[in-house]
């Protein structure tokens, strides 16, 4: 598989952590929860566990009742799907717990359902369509539906078509090809998928040497390593 160029690169140098955007956030955040095992011991409440399950609840009433042929309705939903998404992550944080992963379970699993009622509709959710906000809101549920490989597989042969059309943003491919790759025991190719060594954040193995890797990350779009690990380092609870 070539590697793709991205025709969307940054228009700003990346901020610190504390400034960064919303959707740098998402991706710093996400990454995150995937490479975090036991640093921080947070448990979840069977109160908070009721509250979660609550709004999925609520949520899945809402969408059953709205047509998502329409425009306006797909972008709500991704935008509610997302704000959940994010909400539960920051409740389980780094601990994963019996109640936690059921959490994330379910979480995950109801959106990636709706995910696929939507793509069923309408094919993909085209930037040209429904705006950057939802391409990227939909790209974050995708990459968090690790329990469904093969739709994550599906999505990404997809989004490779739709890269250099501009119908996606070349960051989501790549952050999304290495989710993958990491999930089949295959080397990275963008160097976004890290895992907590000891005190210590150390990428997955990926293809070639830094320098290659450097190259490639800078036609996607993605920020110098070296930031993008200091960024992931910041927010981690790792002794200094």
């Amino acid at each position: 598989m070539a590697t793709l160029k991205s025709l969307n690169p940054p228009s700003s140098p990346p901020s610190a952590w504390g400034k960064i955007n919303r959707e740098m956030g998402f991706r710093i955040f996400f990454a995150i929860c995937l490479i975090c095992g036991s640093t921080n011991t947070r448990a979840v409440s069977d109160k908070i566990l009721t509250t979660i399950t609550h709004k999925v609840t609520q949520l899945r009433t809402l969408f059953s009742s709205q047509d998502i042929s329409e425009v306006g309705i797909v972008q709500t939903q991704l935008a509610r799907m997302r704000a959940l998404d994010q909400e539960v992550r920051q409740i389980v944080g780094c601990s994963m717990d019996k109640a936690g992963t059921q959490l994330l379970a379910e979480v995950d699993q109801f959106n990636t359902g709706q995910i696929k009622k939507i793509l069923n509709r309408h094919t993909w959710v085209y930037i040209s369509k429904f705006g950057v906000s939802a391409d990227t809101d939909r790209w974050l549920l995708v990459q968090h539906a690790d329990h469904d490989l093969d739709f994550q597989e599906n999505c990404l042969r997809k989004l490779e078509s739709l890269v250099e059309s501009g119908e996606t943003r070349a960051q989501n491919y790549a952050y999304l090809y290495d989710r993958v790759a990491v999930a089949e025991s295959r080397p990275q190719r963008y160097g976004t998928q890290a895992k907590v060594v000891g005190e210590r954040l150390e990428l997955y193995p990926f293809e070639g040497e830094t320098e290659d890797l450097e190259v490639r990350r800078r036609e996607m779009g993605l920020s110098p390593l070296k930031i993008y690990l200091e960024q992931m380092r910041s927010a981690l609870p790792l002794h200094k």
